[in-house]
C-alpha cells in the first residue's frame, strides 16, 4: 500500500495525490507544482516507505519542517503528522483498517 497525502494551499482546493515513486514538490520542477510563492522551484522530494513518506528538503530557501522541526538530512513522516513548505500543508492521511 502506498501513502496518501492531503495538500491543504491557500484559497485553493485542497488535493488528495497517492505518492508511488519518488515525487519532486515545488514552484517549477518535473514533480507536482503548487502555487505557492514562499516555496522554492524545487522544494522538497518525498519518497513512499511503506505507509509513510521520507522527506527530503533539497536546498529550499524558506525550509521545510516536519512537526515543527526543521528537516535536515532525511525525516520520516508518519499518518497524522504535518509538513509544512511555505504556506503549504502536507500530511500523510492514516490508512483505514480492514473490517
Amino acid at each position: 500500500m502506498y501513502p496518501t497525502v492531503t495538500i491543504r494551499q491557500r484559497d485553493r482546493a485542497v488535493l488528495y495525490v497517492t505518492i508511488v515513486e519518488p515525487l519532486m514538490i515545488g514552484r517549477d520542477c518535473d514533480g507536482l507544482l503548487l502555487a505557492d510563492e514562499k516555496i522554492s522551484r524545487q522544494h522538497v522530494r518525498l519518497t513512499p516507505q511503506g505507509n509513510n513518506l521520507l522527506v527530503v528538503d533539497l536546498g529550499s530557501t524558506n525550509g521545510s519542517f516536519v512537526d515543527r522541526v526543521r528537516v535536515t538530512g532525511e525525516t520520516l513522516m508518519t499518518p497524522g503528522i504535518d509538513l509544512q513548505i511555505g504556506d503549504t500543508i502536507i500530511r500523510v492521511e492514516a490508512v483505514p483498517h480492514a473490517v
